[in-house]
């Protein structure tokens, strides 16, 4: 009862301020990428428009009108809602600073959930990153067909003189364009598409691997961009989510390309970490599913120059195909690294798995717990070593990547997981 009325408060000022202030929202929906879309979104507007993205999951029925009204969830506390209800009603009832552009992920749990947010959240703009297939916590849908339809939603709420940004690589969004009247632009990496990524290729700094670079090709343009930050294949689509809504906001593509060097991955999304005896971390301990583990070691091939560490954990939610996911691991493993520490019961079967494929036993390392590994992981790692740190969030690798790295007092700035609830757990 008490979430159901703070439920409905919650909407009505929402709808108010957004019909008072009237900015033009960006609505973002998929199952790959959204928040990574929504900050290259947000790095291409920032420069040209004053622009706002919900911060940390604010992306339900309570959290994305948190976000409109900039406030934080008060939990059961009566008066820190009262608090949150005061906010919303002087930004009604007085006229304060509000941003020209609302950058929101709009995420779902269970049907009616995107018809219950476009209910109140007009968006110029929707974005819909692959859908892919239905992930494991997913309780409420049975096929991704069926979370496909739910999320078809924002896309057909869209007015006339909005745009639809579809990834083309996934049918599932694609087969999204004939149900809107908004204009289409469809982005990824089949060239049929209206925006699509080519020659992809690394940027190196001394021989070391220290970004990519790759052309965009639109209405008959190639233009290169270069991403000193970003090292993951991975993200190239969500980069081109938001050159096309650059496009639909009417930047200058020139500009739009210019302003994505500046974009950074985020914390424990294959994010660069000077480590401990001059070592390399590529910090991507924020979460984990089999393709995005292969897609992970493919980037640490790359660090040719140095031992390639890996130090993976278990993939969760996985369900009766959890053995062979793992195993496909450690297939890859076998060929990209030199040394594997391994940590978690079902992480155990990439380690059989990559033994049988030819790494020796002597480079492998195995534990049942996170404790077990981090007492012996510094006496490892040597000097100058490139070491990849994953597992699936509930592994909670950030505290490896924390014992680990050369400057643990900036743990709260480059890593996951670093409130104090999570601190705390």
């Amino acid at each position: 009862m008490f979430k159901k009325l703070i439920q409905y408060h919650l909407r009505f000022l929402a709808r108010r301020v957004l019909k008072k202030y009237q900015p033009l929202v960006v609505g973002i929906t998929g199952n790959v990428g959204k928040t990574s879309t929504k900050e290259a979104i947000y790095t291409v507007t920032r420069g040209h428009f004053d622009a706002r993205r919900n911060q940390k999951n604010y992306n339900n029925e309570l959290g994305a009108p948190l976000a409109i009204l900039d406030q934080e969830v008060a939990g059961r506390s009566p008066i820190g809602w009262a608090k949150v209800f005061l906010n919303g009603w002087g930004q009604i009832l007085f006229r304060k600073e509000f941003p020209e552009i609302l950058i929101l992920e709009m995420g779902v749990d269970r049907p009616g959930d995107m018809r219950y947010l476009t209910s109140f959240i007009h968006c110029f703009a929707g974005v819909v990153t692959p859908i892919g297939e239905i992930p494991a916590h997913i309780e409420f849908f049975n096929t991704a067909e069926d979370l496909a339809k739910e999320k078809s939603e924002l896309v057909k709420s869209l007015p006339v003189d909005g745009w639809a940004i579809l990834n083309y690589d996934d049918s599932l969004a694609r087969n999204m364009r004939q149900l809107t009247r908004a204009k289409t632009i469809f982005y990824g990496f089949d060239e049929r598409a209206d925006l699509f990524a080519s020659d992809i290729s690394l940027l190196r700094d001394k021989n070391e691997v220290r970004g990519m670079a790759f052309k965009i090709n639109y209405q008959g343009k190639s233009i290169p961009v270069r991403l000193p930050h970003i090292l993951s294949c991975e993200q190239i689509p969500n980069i081109l989510a938001a050159i096309a809504c650059g496009l639909a906001l009417e930047l200058n593509l020139l500009e739009i390309v210019e302003s994505l060097r500046s974009l950074k991955p985020l914390a424990g999304r294959m994010r660069l970490i000077s480590g401990i005896k001059n070592s390399l971390i590529l910090d991507d301990s924020y979460n984990a599913a089999p393709k995005a583990m292969l897609a992970a070691l493919d980037v640490l091939v790359l660090f040719d120059g140095r031992r390639r560490v890996a130090v993976l954990g278990d993939m969760l939610e996985l369900g009766g195909q959890s053995e062979k996911a793992h195993r496909q691991v450690g297939l890859k493993v076998a060929e990209a690294v030199d040394i594997l520490i391994i940590v978690g019961l079902r992480a155990k079967f990439i380690a059989q798995t990559a033994q049988k494929q030819g790494l020796a036993p002597s480079r492998i390392y195995q534990y049942d717990d996170i404790g077990s590994a981090m007492a012996q992981i510094e006496e490892i790692i040597k000097p100058g070593d490139a070491i990849l740190v994953k597992a699936s969030q509930g592994m909670r690798f950030e505290k490896i990547v924390k014992d680990i790295m050369a400057e643990p007092l900036r743990a709260k700035e480059l890593l996951v997981r670093q409130d104090n609830n999570w601190l705390r757990s």
